[in-house]
């Protein structure tokens, strides 16, 4: 005999199947769709029914702490309590061991608004984080832009990344543009890996065609492009899987070993291009069918795209706990600061090579001017420094130099650099 034991308000809490038993050794289990627990029984039982409070992203995090290591505590606070975060470290079976935290399963709580500020987010702004990879969270977009061909045309035969008008004039022209500065300075630009994956990765388990794509791609062709936006990876689709799922093969997956797509959080129902191209081809990139599976096809067909992009580090948490209803904000304070009796804006957290590389840098300030010249790219604007010596550059309270060698700066590059502290 079977019987449901309804539960009220699940939403706010998770069913702990491990303290849960009945005296008579009946079986308990968890019924998601219906939001009760299963009583598997054929005599008279008394049980215990256990649950633990669900924690929430807005329980671990404060506006204007990092976003990354926001979802990273997350984690941290939450471990395997079905928030269906997934740290890929060396531990964890057939992962990646690049250690990202990626999202995956059906419906993970990883929904970002971008873009706006309205109090209830539009559907065309909604992003789903694919995970942490380094201190840089990566988002796509939850709806497609709509079917374009992978190489930009119908008569663009070329599986070459560089060479695609989809890459450099609809996702890193309209659509870039169309975000506004505001947004697009969140926007990490990004070393994509392009060189693609052949046969010997389609045929490979999970995480050795992973490793075939990021890691050892094919050599014989540009295996890298630079650029804020790009595509999803093959290796981003299948690790949004449910991790039972990530056993099979690429090509297996969904096509032969029966797979529900929808327990992937990534599928959306559609043809879809991702940026992998088949390197056995010169004409051919891998898209996912809509029935869940993934395939190659010729570049010049036209399919879904959703653009793809890592949010710069300095990028903070508002608030929201990731759900669709209630997804999480990003913080926008901006910050005036002088150079030289120069005002300038930035955003709050930026760091000097966030700001260089920036629409706010209207000056054209550099990074690197000469071997005499130190990166700033892991220096933060903190801290307060004195140097008689230094032309001063104030960030609203905080106070910087300008880098002198050999009794004078260095033109044309009036380059502004950080001395050590």
């Amino acid at each position: 005999m079977k019987s449901l034991l309804q539960v009220l308000g699940r939403g706010d809490y998770i069913f702990n199947e491990n303290l849960s038993a009945c005296e008579n050794g009946s079986e308990l289990s968890w019924n998601e769709e219906l939001g009760a627990v299963n009583l598997k029984t054929n005599t008279s039982e008394k049980c215990y029914v256990y649950f633990d409070k669900r924690i929430t992203l807005a329980d671990v995090c404060n506006p204007d702490n990092n976003l990354s290591e926001c979802i990273i505590n997350y984690y941290n606070a939450t471990g395997d309590m079905g928030n269906g975060l997934y740290h890929h470290d060396a531990d964890l079976t057939n992962g990646a061991e690049d250690n990202s935290y990626r999202y995956a399963g059906a419906n993970p709580n990883n929904y970002v608004c971008f873009g706006s500020d309205a109090a209830t987010c539009p559907s065309d702004n909604l992003y789903r984080i694919i995970g942490v990879f380094g201190n840089e969270v990566k988002l796509i977009k939850n709806t497609s832009l709509g079917n374009y061909y992978w190489s930009g045309s119908s008569s663009n035969t070329s599986n070459t990344w560089s060479s695609s008008t989809l890459n450099t004039g609809t996702l890193n022209g309209t659509y870039l543009s169309g975000l506004g500065s505001t947004w697009s300075n969140k926007i990490a630009t990004t070393s994509w890996k392009v060189g693609g994956i052949g046969y010997d990765a389609y045929r490979s388990p999970f995480n050795i065609a992973y490793d075939y794509e990021i890691n050892n791609p094919n050599s014989d062709v540009e295996t890298t492009y630079n650029s804020k936006i790009g595509l999803m990876y093959v290796s981003d689709y299948i690790y949004a899987a449910q991790p039972e799922d990530w056993n099979t093969t690429m090509g297996d997956y969904v096509y032969e070993d029966n797979a529900n797509p929808n327990n992937n959080w990534m599928y959306i129902n559609v043809h879809e291009w991702t940026i992998s191209r088949d390197s056995d081809f010169t004409f051919v990139a891998f898209r996912v069918h809509s029935l869940g599976y993934l395939g190659d096809r010729d570049v010049n067909e036209a399919y879904a795209v959703r653009p793809v992009f890592y949010l710069t580090s300095f990028v903070q948490y508002f608030g929201g706990e990731g759900t669709l209803e209630n997804p999480i904000r990003l913080s926008n304070n901006e910050i005036q600061f002088t150079i030289e009796g120069i005002q300038y804006t930035a955003l709050e957290g930026m760091k000097w090579g966030d700001w260089i590389s920036s629409e706010y840098n209207t000056s054209e300030y550099q990074q690197h001017c000469t071997n005499d010249y130190v990166s700033v790219d892991c220096r933060g604007i903190t801290g307060v420094i004195d140097n008689t010596n230094s032309t001063s550059v104030t960030i609203t309270d905080k106070i910087y130099s300008r880098e002198y060698s050999h009794g004078g700066m260095h033109d044309p590059c009036s380059c502004v650099t950080l001395p050590e502290m």
